[in-house]
């Protein structure tokens, strides 16, 4: 009886623990399926709303607004987002924090799943009365130092408080010089020539530039320098920077001014527009000066007149510009002898460098810049029946065999000795050319100036560095020192360090381009700058500069804590609320 009934009791429990062990492996497949998948979207798809939530907070600059006035935020957008950036580095790790299209079906259901989720609900709007403390708190909000220029209001900068008079005087010893004197050194005459024989050329020369944030200070330098010499002045004006970032006009409807401050009669202010965000750097530089040669087409430009193309802190130095203007034997402005050759129609500027202050100068670096070319071989005024119009694969590049090199093989497509009509890109990056210098022992070799970084204050000089060419992303959080070389001269120049190496700074290595004149512009022969014989404009610059760097730092030191601390009051809030919906 005993060993029938316990064999009754074998065939009975066998299939109920084979069915309780199904049941149970069915339990934990569908526990494993649902429960971790469900609860990493959870957390995933939660940490997207409050990103989204946080950008969309920071970017219309909430202060002050009721939770109830907040919209909900749209579940399309929902399903998009991420700010990966302000995920804690637990979460980055986990394999389920992706967006490929394998998971996107499960992760929209997920989200549509969390949307009707109540708890899911309460969570993000307690979240959203947390955001708005924090951006109404004032010691997680950065300190507003970058500079943002405004619709047609234009720096000032340091002005000189010298009469007209002043200036007038220095000028009128420049062009009092006779012509042989001012040819010679510059190789401008036929040899033989003698100061009886020469008969003034009486050239023309049309000006222009990309004009943006430089101040009045800047516009006055230049004028000072020129005045009264061009036939015409073009200036373009962008509304956007090289690298696309959004900035206001300044300078529409300031013809008259203009006019009055360069003794000038025909002054064009052209914009320009393109919103395409693919045309960046060089190339949306470029574009822009295309504009200066439509301008000096519609204010009468001709073969025998010359093209001078410059930045708006660039200019070749009174004496020389006579030069062009008299002088009448200069072959790289006679059309005839070059037929465009790139390596003799174009005129180099041998250019000392200002950097930020008349006192700071780089003793052994030459900027090569501006340009200066005869019309007869410029586009759209040189004759482009004769002169072929350049094959360019690369905008604003010409391609093999039309001038991209200008060695032997260089104009190999070049079959009837017409060389191609420079473009206003040609004219700053061609190769070829000459760099002109002055030969009299009595004077600096130098027959330009660049006024580099002469801005109104470091506000301006960062918001430079941060969205013109060649952006530096650290712009607004590194110290100016450390942005590079040039503005490490600047601190030596207002602290007076000698060229030995810097240690305070990273840039300890000092090129020897970025070498100082310790003696500043007294030290050196002239000819000098005619805004800077003003003895107290430039003390008066060296001391704002000076005051100003102090001022700059300590903005950015308040800027780069108060990111800081905004950054770590926006993760606290995350981890808080990824952890409360980990259930």
């Amino acid at each position: 009886m005993v060993t029938a009934r316990n064999r009754i009791q074998r065939h009975v429990r066998l299939p109920v623990l084979w069915f309780l062990i199904i049941l149970l492996v069915t339990l934990l497949s569908q526990y494993h399926l649902y429960l971790p998948s469900y609860r990493k979207a959870s957390t995933e798809d939660t940490l997207a709303l409050l990103s989204l939530h946080q950008e969309t907070l920071e970017d219309e600059r909430i202060s002050s607004t009721s939770v109830s006035s907040i919209k909900k935020t749209p579940k399309n957008e929902d399903q998009k987002r991420l700010s990966d950036s302000l995920l804690p580095d637990s979460l980055k790790k986990d394999a389920s924090f992706t967006h490929s299209g394998k998971n996107e079906k499960k992760r929209n259901q997920s989200i549509d799943h969390l949307l009707s989720n109540p708890r899911f609900s309460k969570v993000i709007e307690e979240n959203r009365r947390r955001e708005i403390e924090v951006h109404v708190k004032p010691t997680p909000a950065p300190t507003p130092m970058p500079y943002t220029p405004k619709e047609g209001v234009v720096p000032i900068g340091v002005l000189s408080e010298k009469p007209k008079s002043f200036f007038k005087d220095i000028r009128f010893r420049i062009d009092n010089v006779h012509p042989y004197d001012r040819c010679r050194p510059y190789k401008f005459l036929q040899k033989g020539t003698n100061d009886v024989e020469i008969r003034p050329a009486n050239r023309k020369i049309f000006f222009g530039c990309l004009i943006a944030d430089e101040p009045e200070e800047t516009l006055e330098i230049i004028a000072a320098e020129t005045y009264g010499l061009f036939e015409a002045m073009v200036f373009v004006e962008s509304n956007r920077t090289q690298h696309f970032v959004k900035r206001p006009l300044q300078r529409q409807g300031q013809e008259e001014k203009l006019k009055k401050l360069f003794g000038v009669d025909k002054v064009q202010i052209r914009t320009f527009f393109n919103e395409n965000p693919m045309v960046l750097d060089l190339q949306r530089e470029h574009e822009q000066r295309d504009e200066i040669l439509k301008g000096w087409k519609e204010l009468g430009m001709t073969k025998e007149d010359v093209g001078y193309l410059a930045d708006l802190d660039e200019t070749f130095t009174r004496d020389f510009l006579l030069a062009i203007q008299q002088c009448p034997d200069v072959e790289f402005l006679d059309y005839k002898t070059h037929l465009c050759h790139p390596n003799k129609a174009r005129i180099i500027g041998a250019a000392r460098v200002f950097e930020a202050l008349p006192d700071c100068i780089a003793g052994k670096r030459t900027w090569h810049h501006p340009d200066m070319i005869i019309g007869a071989c410029i586009e759209l005024i040189g004759d482009s029946t004769i002169h072929p119009v350049v094959p360019r694969t690369i905008p604003y590049i010409r391609d093999e065999g039309y001038g991209l090199t200008c060695g032997k093989d260089g104009f190999e497509k070049i079959t009837d000795g017409h060389y191609p009509l420079f473009s206003a890109a040609d004219f700053r990056r061609m190769c070829g050319g000459e760099m002109i210098r002055n030969k009299a022992r009595d004077h600096t070799e130098y027959t330009a100036y660049h006024f580099h970084n002469f801005f109104h204050d470091f506000g301006q000089t960062r918001f430079k560095y941060k969205t013109y060419g060649h952006p530096h992303y650290t712009a607004y959080t590194s110290k100016l020192e450390d942005l590079n070389e040039d503005l490490e001269l600047v601190y030596r120049c207002l602290y007076n360090m000698s060229n030995a190496d810097n240690t305070t700074t990273k840039a300890k290595i000092i090129e020897r381009r970025h070498t100082r004149e310790e003696g500043g512009l007294e030290s050196t022969l002239p000819n000098w700058p005619v805004y800077f014989h003003d003895k107290d404009y430039r003390r008066r610059k060296y001391k704002s500069l000076l005051e100003g760097y102090e001022a700059d730092e300590k903005a950015r030191q308040a800027y780069v804590k108060g990111r800081e601390e905004a950054e770590l009051a926006r993760r606290a809030i995350l981890l808080k609320d990824s952890k409360i919906l980990s259930f």
